[in-house]
């Protein structure tokens, strides 16, 4: 495979796909390489140094301003353009396969070789060593999503890659100040017997904390078990207590709909005009219709079929509680039992800390999300830890065995790339009378306000086609119909009408290029929805049979999200007006671009 083409790095490279922030001369990088830098001079002290991949060459500008002789390469001619200026004649555009000018006391490589295919890997490590005796390094192990990934690897592959040059690993230096997998190796004539011995000696505290590390968390169990079996009353008690006010809120909303209290409230009001308020009869009429009303104003109405109360209320015009976006998505869970919450990263529902059964499924470990995350504002302990890996195969192999009483996804429909059959796996995965809880944002308020809402049909073309990763075209309207508010004054929110694309023309042809040349994961929302257009989706698949799951309950749009709950279809099959649940989605279209509430 030939080296990849430097074209890949360009402006659009650095602003989008370096992690969660724009890969630019901002702050927390500046700070992020500076404690680098403190920490090569206080700990390795070189005299010389050559950042072997220096983008923007911000480590380089960092050492140099700590008296360090710092050079850098870059097979990027936007990045070497974008080096500080008085930076510029240290560093230069080229290889790093290629033999470099001269040695150096220390070379650093900082996720750089993932970037070549293995070959051209192989021999960068074999060029770098020959101008060394020191060399710092560090290569993503997690990172299989990033398009020009060609070469992720453990740490095991590269340890042998420099062994062969003479290279072993410094198991005395901690390099975790610039990533967990970071490693210094150094060029070192040691014995078996020695390296043996240096291993042994690093390994033992290491196995000595984890396992006492275990034993305290086999001790906390314990407790928490004994906390909760102190705990099971009062858990049964609130779960009759939630039993009689669901049964009376059903029975009020029966009263009301009932023919007799709309006889009552036709009948009171000449009443009250007969009898004189300060008679008996007139104060019993009265105090009994103003209770009443108060419980009518304040209550919310179930519909018939147990959809949510929250919906019914906003249809019929009465008001439901307040309830934050945790309390929706939470809002049909059984809290007792155990559930799955799918994809939560750095924000999830179900908390382990709050005393949910709750196992966490994502892409990646706790520690290599707080990584991730690091610097970008991030509340790092809310991450929970995760307990299954999701490499995207189909979750009920993953879980193979496993059953739940609910399952939670939170913004996580619109980037799977198979939603029917993600959907179907975790149909499969569900107890008797679990429910799935979506959390799904509404096209109409986010950057998806441009873009068409997708349709059963666009589904069906997914399930189809077997997809492991999104279309190219989709990836193109993802680039080219994003939506953002135009900025105001000084920085200032613009008019909520003030609505502009994100990206050009020539981004989105990029993009599009960069999906059709690799079979990697891009991660867009290839899917747009409204509520209604939700709705008909998952109504239409399973009157197709493709979709074991009805709707249970939902709560309409706030800020830029909707909230559905899946339950296991009922076999009988009520009728579908597929006519007003198209007009219902034509309606929501036009309020959207009606009222141009571009939110986030």
């Amino acid at each position: 495979m030939a080296n990849p083409s430097a074209d890949l790095y360009d402006e659009l490279y650095y602003r989008h796909y370096c992690g969660e922030l724009p890969y630019e001369r901002t702050e927390a990088w500046l700070r992020f390489f500076g404690g680098v830098a403190d920490r090569i001079v206080a700990e390795i002290a070189p005299k010389t140094v050559l950042d072997a991949g220096c983008a923007l060459g911000l480590l380089v500008e960092s050492l140099r301003d700590r008296q360090v002789e710092a050079y850098g390469v870059d097979i990027s001619e936007y990045a070497i353009r974008s080096v500080r200026p008085d930076i510029a004649p240290y560093c230069w555009n080229g290889s790093i396969t290629d033999p470099l000018p001269r040695r150096y006391d220390l070379v650093v490589s900082i996720e750089v070789l993932e970037h070549l295919p293995r070959e051209e890997a192989e021999k960068a490590v074999a060029n770098l060593c020959q101008f060394t005796d020191d060399v710092l390094f560090s290569s993503s192990p997690i990172d299989y999503r990033e398009a020009t990934h060609f070469n992720v690897k453990p740490p095991e592959y590269w340890a042998e890659l420099f062994l062969r040059q003479g290279f072993v690993r410094d198991v005395d230096c901690d390099a975790s100040f610039i990533t967990s997998w970071a490693v210094r190796f150094r060029r070192q004539s040691v014995t078996m017997q020695r390296l043996v011995h240096d291993y042994e000696r690093r390994f033992w505290p290491v196995w000595k904390e984890n396992a006492e590390l275990r034993s305290l968390v086999n001790e906390l169990r314990g407790r928490v078990d004994a906390f909760e079996r102190d705990n099971d009353g009062l858990k049964r008690h609130r779960a009759a207590a939630d039993e009689l006010l669901q049964l009376a809120t059903q029975r009020l909303a029966e009263i009301e709909n009932s023919l007799s209290w709309r006889m009552v409230k036709k009948v009171v009001p000449p009443l009250q005009r007969a009898l004189p308020k300060a008679s008996v009869g007139g104060r019993l009429i009265a105090s009994t219709l103003e209770r009443g009303m108060a419980l009518s104003r304040g209550r919310i109405r179930p519909r018939t079929n147990d959809a949510p109360v929250a919906t019914a209320a906003a249809r019929s015009g009465g008001a439901a509680p307040v309830l934050d976006r945790r309390a929706k998505a939470l809002h049909a869970v059984n809290r007792a039992g155990r559930g799955l919450e799918v994809g939560p990263s750095f924000n999830a529902m179900a908390r382990k800390s709050d005393g949910f059964d709750v196992e966490i499924v994502d892409h990646a470990t706790a520690d290599e999300l707080r990584e991730k995350y690091r610097g970008s504002g991030v509340d790092l302990a809310s991450i929970e830890e995760v307990d299954y890996i999701w490499r995207g195969e189909p979750l009920d192999e993953l879980l193979a065995g496993k059953r739940y009483d609910w399952i939670i996804a939170s913004h996580v429909i619109e980037h799977i790339v198979n939603p029917i059959g993600f959907l179907q796996q975790c149909a499969r995965l569900l107890a008797p009378g679990g429910v799935i809880s979506l959390v799904v944002p509404d096209k109409r308020y986010c950057f998806d306000y441009f873009r068409s809402p997708s349709m059963t049909g666009d589904f069906l073309q997914a399930f189809v086609d077997e997809r492991r990763c999104h279309a190219p075209g989709v990836v193109f309207d993802q680039f080219a119909q994003s939506a953002k508010r135009v900025a105001g004054a000084n920085g200032a929110s613009a008019a909520p009408g003030e609505i502009s694309l994100v990206h050009g023309l020539d981004e989105a042809k990029s993009m599009f290029e960069r999906s059709r040349a690799s079979k990697d994961y891009i991660d867009v929302h290839a899917w747009r929805f409204t509520p209604a257009s939700f709705r008909v989706i998952m109504t239409e698949l399973r009157l197709l049979g493709l979709l074991p799951l009805e709707e249970a309950c939902s709560f309409p749009t706030e800020g830029i999200e909707f909230f559905v709950t899946l339950r296991a279809a009922s076999s009988a099959t009520a009728a579908v007006d597929r006519d007003a649940l198209y007009e219902e989605v034509a309606r929501e279209i036009v309020q959207g671009f009606t009222e141009r509430k571009l939110l986030g």
